[in-house]
């Protein structure tokens, strides 16, 4: 026991350290932390959250669990908190993953996972520990609930089901993208143990401990449960599943496809991986994935093939653990295949956990044939490679961690604060309805509304986003309407709405080169959609904007394509962000189409 003690703390420590940094921090959240912070502080009101994180489509994930999960955090520690609890709970469950291994299944599968638990990290990187964001706390207890899968395939305890059940139910919480990939491996470990969950079942032998978490997931369940009958078909389980069913995630982009899922999936393999330095190929104006070499897979199809050859002569537990493997390698090429819309690396953070599972399954079944005795797997020799397996995942988790800002989360975060703060002093309207305006790159109205909160300022947002900041957050009449840009094109389209007003901004430029890229990009948006090319309007901020006006039928004066492509260039070049918070008397604006309307005549 002391032994498995001293484990935990050396493989805890990493994480320790960068929550100990974080405790004091004066941070600022931006985007989604900003939001959670926000429906943090409504548990125990009563508008306190049924529901879990918004999507942008138009309804949240299913519970709030991730809402409960950074409540202690936050209450004890403030803002900063949820970055400490974020890594601190990232960590446990890794840690204590491999220390349940390691009491079942002896010290030579506890390696194996540990030493795999560190290629997670890796993979998923240093953002992926750190952000308290729900898809951040969504992976790790995948990774957890595919070990207790392996548990319940080896062991077939009812016990270890209910675990698995529980951590189901929590993640489809966290993030409804981890349905399939979890509910899908999570059947198929019953069906490859059911006879003999039915046996133990039956003899009695194996009951307990099942109700507590049969208890845990109700009650997990039920704020979404009483969402859903309060509200009838408003409430959010229908909406959601209206969505999915009823053809409207297709309006918003194809699928991937079966080559990019495998490329999607396949890329989980790089060497090294991303979080040591590997760095993922993004496309520049959307931040999707860029699929790479879809042959990438046959390494993981190759470890299961040989596993199953290795095996096919061992006994059910071992090959039901090959099936288990095979069929979550399967549904994550499915999974990935049927991603629709955006490609964002964030959709694809589970297939990390689960190439790591199908490579720590594969490689401990491997070395089970050649262990033949079970005293074996306990043997003193473990002890030596857990002991390689525990250092080699601190340096890696340490060296993943170290590669980001000592305090900072988005990188907009500064130069963000320093807007808002600048526009709450200058400006001490109340009633004002928040709205982002252009890209939505770092979530700064979300920051605004958080901001003015605090501040004790009547802050409010659109009624259609009540769902996103809770109800009592909507404003129907509001005395002004701040729009919120991120980038040059749509700062420059805002400011261009008649009558608005600047109520702070940032910008590189002196103020006469500011007006003159204005009016560039307010003329050529104007341009763009007259010929159907909205989609090129964010584009205009670019130093390469005139090869796509080109592309787009656009012609430019050679004068003003020079200019633009200095203001561009200048922009780009200073590292400072041109952004604003503009006032408008307009509260029908909400895109480009309305704003480029209402420009004065």
């Amino acid at each position: 026991m002391g032994t498995q003690v001293a484990a935990a703390a050396v493989l805890m420590a990493p994480y320790a350290i960068v929550a100990i940094h974080w405790l004091g921090v004066d941070w600022f959240p931006l985007q989604d932390q900003a939001v959670a912070a926000l429906r943090v502080g409504d548990i125990a009101t009563t508008d306190t959250p049924l529901l879990g994180a918004f999507s942008r489509y138009g309804w949240s994930h299913p519970g709030p669990l991730w809402f409960w999960a950074l409540a202690p955090w936050r209450w004890v520690l403030g803002d900063a908190g949820m970055v400490s609890g974020s890594v601190l709970m990232v960590g446990w469950i890794l840690v204590s993953t491999s220390l349940m291994l390691w009491r079942r299944l002896g010290g030579v599968i506890a390696a194996v996972w540990t030493a795999c638990s560190a290629l997670v990290i890796a993979g998923v990187g240093a953002f992926g520990v750190m952000t308290p964001w729900n898809p951040n706390l969504a992976w790790p207890v995948y990774w957890a609930l595919l070990a207790v899968l392996a548990l319940v395939v080896l062991e077939a305890s009812p016990r270890d089901l209910a675990i698995a059940v529980f951590l189901t139910a929590a993640l489809v919480q966290l993030h409804i993208g981890y349905a399939s990939v979890a509910v899908i491996p999570t059947a198929t470990a019953c069906i490859l143990a059911s006879g003999r969950l039915l046996e133990r079942w039956r003899s009695g032998s194996g009951g307990r401990g099942v109700v507590p978490w049969l208890v845990a997931t109700f009650v997990i369940w039920l704020p979404p449960l009483t969402e859903q009958l309060a509200h009838g078909r408003d409430g959010n389980l229908y909406l959601t599943a209206r969505w999915f069913l009823s053809g409207q995630s297709g309006a918003i982009g194809g699928r991937t496809g079966l080559s990019d899922g495998l490329a999607y999936l396949g890329e989980s393999l790089n060497v090294p991986p991303i979080g040591l330095g590997n760095s993922e190929t993004l496309e520049p104006f959307t931040g999707w994935i860029v699929a790479g070499n879809p042959a990438r897979i046959a390494v993981l199809l190759a470890l299961v093939l040989s596993t199953w050859l290795a095996t096919r002569y061992r006994p059910a537990p071992l090959r039901g653990l090959v099936w288990l493997s095979a069929a979550t390698a399967a549904t994550g090429v499915v999974a990935a295949s049927m991603v629709v819309g955006s490609r964002w690396p964030y959709l694809f953070m589970w297939r990390f956990p689960l190439a790591c599972f199908v490579l720590a399954t594969c490689v401990a079944l491997l070395v089970s044939t050649w262990v033949t005795d079970r005293s074996m797997w306990v043997h003193r020799g473990a002890r030596w490679y857990l002991g390689v397996a525990v250092a080699a995942s601190v340096v890696v988790t340490a060296a993943t961690l170290a590669r980001w800002s000592p305090e900072t989360i988005r990188t907009l975060e500064p130069d963000g604060r320093a807007l808002i703060e600048q526009a709450l002093a200058t400006d001490t309207a109340d009633g004002v309805v928040v709205r982002e305006f252009g890209p939505l790159l770092e979530g700064l109205g979300d920051g605004l509304v958080y901001a003015a909160e605090k501040e004790g300022r009547n802050f409010g947002v659109d009624p259609y986003l009540g769902y996103k900041f809770g109800r009592h957050r909507v404003l129907e009449n509001p005395a002004a309407v701040w729009l919120v840009t991120e980038a040059s094109p749509a700062t420059s389209i805002a400011l261009s709405i008649e009558r608005a007003r600047a109520v702070s901004i940032s910008t590189p430029l002196d103020p006469a080169e500011d007006t003159q890229l204005t009016d560039l990009h307010v003329e050529l948006a104007a341009a763009l959609g007259g010929v159907g090319r909205d989609d090129l309007i964010d584009a205009l901020g670019s130093p390469f904007a005139i090869g796509l006006l080109e592309e787009a039928g656009i012609e430019v004066d050679p004068t003003d394509a020079m200019l633009l492509e200095r203001l561009n260039s200048e922009v780009d070049r200073s590292g400072v962000p041109r952004m604003a918070v503009v006032s408008i008397d307009h509260t029908d604006v909400s895109g480009y189409g309305k704003a480029l309307a209402h420009q004065p005549r």
